[in-house]
């Protein structure tokens, strides 16, 4: 019994830190500019966050894979509101869960 408490804290623990994550990302996302070119579910004058995020999943990207596919997706210049890769990496983790 103790030991499927355990499990189910630990994983519950997990979930709400992804949670947690993927609302940073988002923040971080308004932050860094990204919103002046995309939005979540309609083309602006960059693909709407759903539309990434499939393309991602379709072709297996995530994590650091999909971070360099955003990478070469963008001029550096429409990069620099982000100030590391770590919000890079909050800001994908929350595109894909679009």
């Amino acid at each position: 019994m103790k030991k499927l408490m355990i499990t189910t804290l630990a994983a519950s623990l997990i979930s709400l830190t992804g949670m947690a994550q993927a609302q940073d990302g988002q923040a971080l996302a308004k932050d860094a500019g990204c919103l002046k070119c995309h939005t979540v579910d309609k083309k602006k004058k960059g693909p709407a966050f759903k539309t990434s995020a499939a393309d991602f999943k379709k072709a297996g990207l995530s994590g650091d894979k999909a971070v360099a596919k955003m990478k070469e997706a963008h001029e550096a210049d429409d990069l620099k509101g982000v100030k590391s890769d770590a919000d890079m990496k909050a800001i994908m983790a929350w595109v894909l869960t679009q």
